[in-house]
């Protein structure tokens, strides 16, 4: 069978027929027509086409309808739909191929991440399994190896737990739309090396790269805890939101200092272990494309929307964002209200606006580094009692 992220002659042809057409279902193919067919692989590009004209197509068809569109479109406007969080219209398209046996292999893939989106993790896994099954360029694992539970996922990067002849570990993986070039191979290598050289608790554990043709595996030690995704809310002190950022920030200087850059933070990749907080996606996350949705929730700094490749300094914008989501309980976006104006009980320390305004500065060579960054807010933490002294000074 054809791989995945690949496309057919003839589904080339049908796709070439509709698109004559002007018809509803032409205007949807017209719409996600060059997308990946795999959800995962789809996803950042999926986010940058127009969700409300796609899911106003979808809704303005029937059954009979959507039975009498191409496989290719269905797959395309269900990952289209699934990166634009429509998860709903994103099942319709993809139930109404599960009984076409070229596309049911993609279409229970497809499900499965609809499921993972409505937090039914264990059915996701259930639907990773049985696509798997139906075919094997799914397959997120090699035979020997089995998927107990899907912990992570953001874009095209899933985190697995798993389990072998040699016992239970983690699996972080990363999928592309294309096949990996040789420079994207040889700096995957490159991270690994540099991977197993680190000793911090906020990034250690890796283990084994594999090397796929459209994407890569890390195995890793098992890290027990549930994503911050599920702990975004309420808002933090910033003590506590410190006991989370603080360890990132130094996990992430040891990775810097060994050239390494994560390039994808993001709440869903960073487990709340017993011990601290883990960092997952070092050595893969800097192949991912930024994601429009990521970037409207304040975590991707400028210069990479811009198309700028990721360095230290985007990493300690996104940590920077990070503290500030948890401590004022929005997303640092548009023009960022200063801490210390937000309506919050107790205030923010107003020392806090003058951090964050050099933490998130657009400009990446003036913006705080991930250790200045952790370091001035801690002292801030420490020292509570001069805010009212910088208050009164600055309402004189």
């Amino acid at each position: 069978m054809v791989e995945a992220t690949e496309r057919n002659d003839d589904a080339t042809q049908a796709d070439d027929t509709d698109a004559a057409d002007d018809s509803p279902r032409a205007e949807l193919h017209q719409l996600v027509d060059g997308l990946p067919l795999r959800a995962d692989a789809a996803h950042a590009q999926a986010q940058a086409r127009p969700g409300l004209a796609i899911a106003e197509r979808v809704e303005a068809l029937g059954a009979d309808e959507l039975a009498a569109i191409d496989d290719d479109t269905l797959l395309r406007a269900g990952a289209a739909l699934l990166a634009h969080e429509r998860g709903d219209l994103a099942a319709r398209c993809f139930a109404a191929l599960e009984s076409r046996e070229d596309a049911a292999g993609l279409a229970r893939f497809g499900l499965a991440w609809v499921a993972w989106a409505a937090g039914e993790a264990e059915a996701c896994a259930d639907g990773l399994r049985a696509a798997a099954e139906l075919d094997r360029t799914l397959a997120l694992l090699p035979p020997e190896v089995e998927l107990r539970r899907v912990r992570a996922r953001i874009g095209s990067i899933t985190v697995l737990s798993v389990s072998n002849a040699e016992g239970e570990h983690d699996v972080e993986r990363m999928i592309l739309p294309r096949p990996l070039l040789a420079a994207e191979r040889r700096a995957l290598k490159s991270s690994a090396t540099r991977l197993a050289k680190l000793s911090h608790p906020a990034v250690a554990g890796y283990g084994a790269l594999a090397l796929e043709r459209c994407g890569a595996r890390l195995d890793r030690e098992p890290v027990p805890g549930k994503p911050l995704t599920t702990a975004l809310d309420p808002v933090r002190t910033l003590d506590d939101a410190l006991a989370i950022v603080a360890p990132l920030c130094e996990g992430l200087a040891a990775a810097h200092a060994e050239g390494l850059v994560h390039g994808a933070i993001h709440p869903a990749l960073i487990t709340l272990a017993p011990a601290g907080a883990v960092l997952r996606g070092l050595g893969l996350g800097t192949l991912q494309l930024p994601a429009l949705r990521d970037a409207a929730h304040g975590l991707i700094a400028p210069e990479r929307q811009a198309g700028s490749p990721p360095t230290p300094a985007s990493d300690a914008y996104a940590v920077a964002a990070l503290l500030y989501r948890l401590i004022a309980g929005r997303d640092p976006t548009g023009a960022v209200p200063r801490p210390s104006t937000l309506e919050l009980d107790p205030r923010l320390d107003p020392r806090l606006d003058a951090l964050f305004a050099e933490a998130l500065h657009p400009d990446p060579r003036v913006r705080l580094d991930v250790t200045a960054l952790r370091e001035r807010a801690q002292q801030i933490a420490a020292t509570p009692g001069q805010a009212a002294v910088v208050e009164s000074a600055a309402s004189q």
